[in-house]
């Protein structure tokens, strides 16, 4: 028998170093491991528990496609559960079952079990600890709803088998959501944008480079690979957005522009301040279509810096982020929008860039 159960843990722990491998983002973890673990025992959902948002109250992530909210649930029970106490004491790589430590005849250790039966229909519960520090942890919890299927001893060794490679991607994790620009304000942030971005910590430390971030901008930049980023985008961060070599709060956005046909491939760099005072670099990569072509109205007497001011018009550009894009001061771009003016006769730059299609329309 423990033949047996070694060899599903040693294809689960493959399948799953596997599929952690290709996760952009870990919220998808729970739903992928339980999709894994229950092909080899019974298994009904998983939870991740972590305090590394606030230090103090626990956050839960599960499947989405759970018919329950069990963030919200457990937000309820959890000051009165006995159960996952006795899981931070433990240390990491330890896991415990609830029949081994709840005793069913003590009403206080069996609330939030009875809370989460109510609530989920879950009876038995398993739990893992994966992190753990004096400040910090990161555990996990495994359940099943049939009453008739505890956790047995075979699977306590199915999961001495995988409670390592827990502990190893429990390590990773945390890092993932100890920098707390909030991966849910960051998901948010980038919902329906098809390039996920590029993250960097203060000192311009990587902290989340995805390799289809890396492999559009290898197509538009030159010289870069899948490994590093292209030396434009490094010149740009090094010479425009941190000087000094470090990011400094109140400072950006910048804007990157690379004209391409018929579209045009933006970066935009934004410092963000989480709420424990750590600095982040955020660039969010994303195609938009391309702008006016002005060019042909150096024929009305614009010089190649005032058409190039004009063009960020059509895509609803403000002055300051146009100086941005342009790397010149926003009392620049102000000047060129005057000297453009006087040369249509307008006086607001919606009739000013009224007048310019107009004129590039009776030029061609």
């Amino acid at each position: 028998m423990n033949k047996i159960i070694s060899q599903k843990a040693a294809e689960a722990i493959i399948e799953i170093s596997s599929a952690t491998k290709e996760i952009q983002n870990f919220h998808e973890f729970p739903q992928i491991i339980e999709l894994i673990i229950s092909k080899q025992i019974p298994l009904d959902w998983i939870a991740m528990y972590s305090n590394s948002y606030s230090g103090k109250e626990i956050q839960t992530i599960t499947n989405p496609d759970l018919t329950f909210n069990w963030n919200e649930i457990y937000s309820q029970a959890g000051p009165y559960d006995y159960f996952g106490a006795c899981i931070q004491q433990l240390n990491p790589g330890g896991f415990l079952v609830n029949q081994d430590v709840v005793d069913p005849t003590i009403e206080e250790q069996c609330l939030s079990l009875d809370f989460a039966k109510k609530h989920t229909g879950t009876n038995h519960f398993m739990g893992l600890m994966g992190f753990k520090n004096l400040n910090q942890f990161h555990a996990y919890g495994f359940y099943r709803t049939d009453i008739k299927k505890p956790f047995t001893h075979e699977d306590k060794i199915f999961f001495s088998c995988l409670s390592s490679l827990f502990v190893s991607i429990s390590n990773t994790l945390l890092l993932y959501l100890q920098n707390d620009f909030m991966r849910a304000g960051l998901d948010y942030l980038m919902a329906g944008e098809p390039i996920k971005p590029l993250v960097f910590d203060k000192w311009l430390k990587p902290v989340e480079i995805p390799a289809d971030t890396l492999k559009v901008l290898s197509q538009v930049f030159d010289k870069t690979n899948y490994a590093k980023l292209p030396v434009e985008i490094i010149q740009w961060i090094n010479t425009t957005i941190a000087p000094r070599g470090y990011i400094e709060p109140n400072t950006g956005p910048w804007f990157l522009r690379r004209d391409l046909p018929g579209e045009i491939l933006l970066c935009q760099a934004y410092v963000i301040l989480t709420p424990s005072k750590r600095l982040y670099l955020m660039i969010k990569i994303k195609y938009e279509n391309s702008t006016v072509d002005f060019s042909i109205l150096k024929e009305r007497q614009l010089t190649n810096r005032e058409i190039e001011v004009l063009e960020y018009l059509p895509i609803g550009y403000t002055n300051n982020q146009i100086a941005k894009a342009m790397g010149i001061k926003t009392v620049s771009v102000k000047k060129h929008f005057r000297n453009i003016a006087a040369k249509f006769g307008t006086y607001s730059k919606t009739e000013t860039l009224y007048r310019a299609l107009l004129e590039k329309h009776l030029i061609e």
